[in-house]
C-alpha cells in the first residue's frame, strides 16, 4: 500500500499579511455597521423627543392663554385672588413652554448631528452638549 501524501502547505509572511488585512476588513466592516445602526436609533430616539417637545409645548402654550384669560374673566368680575392664582399659574406655564422650546432645540442639535454620523460612521463624534435647564 501506498501512504497518502499530505498537500505540503508553506506559510509564508506574504499568506499571513494577506489573513491579517482580511480579518482587519472584516473587523472594521462590522464595526462600521454596528455604529450605524447605533447612531440610526439616536437620531430616531432625538427625532421623537424632538417632536414630543413641541406638542408638549403647543398643549402649554394653550394653557397659558387659557390661564391668561381666566385670569382676565376673573378680574372681570371682581375675583382679585382668583385673577392672581391664574397668573401665577401662568406664569408657571409660560416658564414650562419655554423649558419645551429649549428642549425641542437641543433634540433637533442632537438628531441633526446623529443623522450626519449615521451617514458618515468611521468619522469621530463629539460628545453630547449638556442638557438645557
Amino acid at each position: 500500500m501506498k501512504s497518502l501524501r499530505l498537500p505540503h502547505f508553506r506559510l509564508r509572511v506574504r499568506t499571513v499579511l494577506r489573513a491579517v488585512a482580511a480579518v482587519a476588513l472584516l473587523l472594521s466592516a462590522w464595526d462600521t455597521g454596528r455604529r450605524w445602526i447605533h447612531y440610526r436609533h439616536l437620531a430616531e430616539y432625538h427625532t421623537a423627543y424632538e417632536r414630543d417637545c413641541l406638542n408638549t409645548g403647543q398643549d402649554c402654550e394653550v394653557s397659558y392663554a387659557g390661564l391668561l384669560e381666566r385670569s382676565r374673566h376673573a378680574a372681570d368680575v371682581g375675583d382679585i385672588a382668583g385673577a392672581r392664582a391664574y397668573v401665577v399659574n401662568a406664569a408657571d406655564m409660560g416658564q414650562m413652554v419655554e423649558l419645551q422650546h429649549r428642549y425641542s432645540v437641543y433634540h433637533a442639535g442632537l438628531k441633526s448631528k446623529y443623522h450626519r454620523a449615521a451617514s458618515w460612521p468611521w468619522l469621530r463624534v463629539e460628545p453630547d452638549p449638556p442638557q438645557p435647564n
